[in-house]
């Protein structure tokens, strides 16, 4: 039950989809064991945000340049 229903919560939160969170919290928790686990999410989620911001000013910039 928190296999399917917690993904779905935590992907309308963030804006990620549930299979990403599914296998961010599989995945990590190979490597990392349990602590992976629960900072797996938090992790990519403020990756994703750096990400995509630096992106939109990089592209911002470029708009600029020309």
């Amino acid at each position: 039950e928190s296999n399917i229903i917690s993904p779905r919560i935590m992907s309308s939160k963030l804006n990620i989809h549930p299979l990403t969170i599914i296998i961010l919290i599989l995945g990590v928790g190979n490597f990392a064991g349990i602590i992976g686990m629960i900072l797996a999410v938090p992790v990519y989620a403020v990756t994703k945000t750096v990400v995509s911001n630096l992106v939109r000013l990089f592209k911002t910039k470029r708009s600029n340049r020309k």
